[in-house]
């Protein structure tokens, strides 16, 4: 039978009084015959009971289902005669339903403690722990550290909709059957907006909630990463009619993309149209679409400065990016998107004039000095990231093209161009700044008249085969 000694002596029956939140020994005729924390009689019983001793001599007993006498933990009784255990350790003290749970908690806060790490804050919602990580997040960004502010923002946005269905919840109570059914929710029955969550939405979702338990089990908030084994449901496809159809279901090779002579008509028409007075009232409309022509990100044609524009060479330096970063037209100039973003744009070899085109924009500025914006208004001020993007839909609607949805389908469109063109991937992943398995992955999607292309190909080489 297992022994704990009491934590001060007692003499006569004047009961030993212990300390923390724990309860004071009985006088001892009454302590060896029930259970000094809840009372039961003990009877014959020896299995599982500790004895209390003082001094050498048995004193008194727990039983089983109670805390040892020498533990920083005591039984609760509520009105409605719940039992719980609470445990204190340094100060910090937390209830649990079960003693087990009370006495795991107090080794991991020991263990902490001579660790030099916080005592484990297992009362954290999902929402304050996301809190707490944002705010890590944007701290270490604001020390020049971490992501990019745009990035942060995106965190936010794609936490918005599970935050609104379990934030309230413990997150050390989350569990990966809550997570899976939280994305199969947010699938079906839709999230914040009400809408159901595109497969693309629910990755973004899951990505950040698996960043955002794994600092709870840094921080010993959680024991363990609930996010790290769920799995986003797959996206339903739409059955086809018959055999040899196309499904509805939304793919990358269903997004409109433009042709080569639809990038050159589109060009051709801004050339046209922006000119004279138009131009006087937006003289940057024309350069801007020049550069995005040449397969520059929004935020790269936005963050172009003049230090980085060649006049002599035909040439644009992509170091910096500037990026909306929330509602009200907030934007922030950062670093390039990635490594491998940061590049040489040779705009005059691709869409030849473009350097005079950009001359003619620094001389109605006024000739500014290397560090100002290329793409501002008549004003000075930065053109904004929603209203660059307006533009160039008002645009391709003036001139008769298909409509892209987004200004970003322009690098497709290129990337489609390039390689349709015998451009081999990596050259076409540098001229776009990406690496080349996103250029694979999701530039080059596969399609029906891949597949036609693909055969036709393979007939052309089998037949040239002489056996």
């Amino acid at each position: 039978m297992s022994t704990r000694t009491t934590a001060a002596p007692a003499t006569g029956d004047r009961p030993a009084k212990r300390s923390g939140s724990r309860r004071a020994l009985p006088p001892r005729e009454i302590a060896l015959r029930v259970c000094a924390e809840c009372g039961a009689k003990r009877g014959t019983k020896r299995v599982g009971w500790v004895e209390i001793t003082r001094d050498g001599e048995v004193v008194g007993y727990t039983c089983p289902g109670c805390p040892e006498f020498d533990e920083p933990i005591r039984r609760m009784v509520g009105k409605s005669g719940a039992v719980s255990f609470r445990a204190v350790v340094k100060g910090q003290q937390r209830t649990f339903p079960t003693v087990e749970q009370a006495r795991e908690w107090v080794a991991e806060a020991r263990e902490a403690g001579r660790a030099g790490h916080a005592l484990p804050d297992d009362q954290l919602t999902v929402q304050q722990l996301a809190d707490r990580w944002l705010k890590r997040r944007q701290d270490e960004t604001a020390a020049g550290l971490g992501v990019r502010e745009v990035t942060i923002e995106g965190y936010r946005s794609a936490l918005a909709s599970p935050l609104a269905v379990i934030g309230n919840r413990r997150a050390s109570d989350v569990t990966t059957d809550d997570v899976e059914g939280l994305l199969v929710a947010l699938a079906t029955k839709g999230g914040k907006a009400k809408r159901p969550l595109s497969h693309r939405s629910l990755t973004y979702a899951l990505v950040t909630l698996r960043q955002v338990f794994a600092y709870g089990v840094k921080i010993h908030a959680t024991k363990a990463n609930p996010a790290a084994d769920a799995r986003v449901p797959k996206a339903r496809k739409a059955r086809t009619a018959k055999a040899g159809g196309t499904t509805t279901a939304a793919t990358q090779a269903d997004k409109p993309t433009w042709t080569g002579a639809q990038l050159v008509a589109f060009r051709d028409f801004v050339d046209e149209h922006q000119a004279g007075k138009v131009a006087e009232a937006d003289p940057w409309v024309r350069a801007g679409m020049r550069l995005t022509l040449c397969g520059l990100r929004r935020s790269e044609v936005l963050g172009l400065t003049w230090s980085a524009v060649d006049l002599k060479r035909g040439t644009v330096q992509i170091r910096a990016s500037r990026v909306k970063t929330g509602a009200h037209g907030a934007t922030a100039t950062e670093g390039a998107k990635t490594k491998h973003s940061e590049r040489t744009v040779r705009v005059d070899d691709m869409h030849p004039g473009t350097s005079k085109i950009l001359r003619e924009l620094w001389m109605a500025q006024g000739r500014p000095s290397g560090d100002s914006l290329v793409i501002v208004d008549n004003l000075g001020q930065a053109v904004a990231p929603d209203t660059y993007s307006y533009r160039f839909r008002a645009l391709s609607k003036a001139a008769g093209l298909p409509d892209l949805g987004s200004i970003h389908r322009v690098r497709h469109s290129l990337a489609l161009m390039l390689h349709s063109a015998g451009v081999v991937p990596n050259d076409g992943a540098s001229i776009l700044g990406h690496d080349v398995a996103t250029h694979l992955s999701f530039y080059l999607p596969t399609n029906g008249d891949s597949a036609a292309r693909g055969a036709a190909a393979v007939g052309a080489a089998l037949a040239a085969v002489r056996l």
